[in-house]
């Protein structure tokens, strides 16, 4: 299959390399093709941050706690309040989220922290008390990604510090349109061994 050079002018947006080192066309996950423009004025507007309001929304991970990492004034303490958000996880490793609730009148998405960009993984996080990490998913309409994407997720919530018992898995397969049923695994190591591989 030929790639024309639209799409790999597309691709490219998103980096040459993901944080492992592979080239971006075997691990990146691409917005699906029918939302871009969605940025364009008009009723249903995607909302795209900016590079410095992209910024205020990288996060960390201290002891399986969730932290902002470049909110103007904020302290080590100062971690997400319990609740659910969106997240994406950058070609580079960067973990960023948003507050589901838009500030505005445009929607929105998962397409909204990256401006469209190529991802390793997307999906909804629920944050709990003490700022801790309950649950993470890959339960992404824009991007849909698959098993392999939410695997490279879990491995980079625990090499930044997320105990693989402490935080629960989801996992929808991929299938197309529709709603289909999330897979709910009660830890990350249970998700490691039961995950549908084949």
């Amino acid at each position: 299959m030929s790639i024309s050079a639209e799409e790999m002018q597309w691709r490219s947006q998103g980096g040459a390399t993901d944080v492992f080192g592979r080239r971006y066309d075997r691990t990146q996950v691409m917005m699906k093709k029918h939302y871009r423009g969605e940025d364009n004025p008009g009723p249903r507007q995607t909302r795209y941050l900016s590079p410095l309001e992209r910024d205020d929304q990288q996060i960390s991970f201290l002891s399986g706690c969730v932290h902002w990492m470049n909110r103007p004034f904020a302290r080590p303490s100062d971690g997400l309040a319990p609740g659910d958000y969106i997240y994406v996880i950058t070609v580079d490793g960067n973990f960023l989220a948003i507050e589901q609730q838009p500030t505005d009148m445009r929607e929105v998405h998962h397409s909204t922290i990256p401006s469209g960009k190529g991802l390793i993984c997307a999906g909804h996080m629920t944050v709990g008390i003490s700022h801790r990490l309950v649950k993470v998913d890959n339960n992404s309409g824009h991007y849909m990604p698959d098993l392999s994407c939410l695997l490279k997720a879990v491995y980079l919530l625990r090499k930044s510090g997320c105990a693989i018992d402490n935080f629960a898995v989801g996992y929808v397969p991929p299938v197309g349109y529709g709603s289909p049923s999330m897979l709910d695994y009660d830890t990350a190591r249970d998700f490691l061994i039961h995950a549908p591989y084949s």
